[in-house]
């Protein structure tokens, strides 16, 4: 975009400091702010992301005292604890039987999966 600007410059009628110019300029420094924004949260979003589902697997470990594979705790985030998930922990309940445990980490999923949602719709990314 600063290449296109000082391109622009060279032609006579939109030399620097003329409105064309100026409001070129602000635009592209406003343009480089909200991607510079995006990055930031796009990295954000990438460390909740990996903290979330550390803490899926980790639950789901203190019920079961079995690890779960990178796709299923992604499937079960992804889900928002329904379907899938819930069944998976469901019958984690059933073979160890520590039901308020399982039903507190179903809870926080289905938390966490909706400020998720609500954070990308606040932000437009879906």
């Amino acid at each position: 975009m600063d290449c296109a600007n000082a391109a622009n410059r060279r032609l006579s009628r939109y030399r620097e400091g003329t409105p064309v110019d100026r409001t070129r300029t602000l635009v592209t420094i406003m343009l480089q702010k909200k991607l510079e924004e995006l990055t930031d949260f796009q990295e954000l979003r990438q460390r909740m992301m990996v903290e979330y589902k550390k803490t899926v697997g980790c639950r789901y470990f203190t019920v079961t005292r079995e690890y779960l594979e990178e796709e299923v705790i992604e499937k079960i985030i992804s889900s928002g604890a329904r379907t899938g998930g819930e069944e998976l922990l469901q019958r984690a309940v059933q073979e160890h039987g520590r039901e308020g445990k399982v039903l507190e980490t179903v809870l926080e999923i289905q938390d966490r999966h909706g400020a998720v949602k609500e954070i990308e719709g606040k932000y437009g990314i879906l």
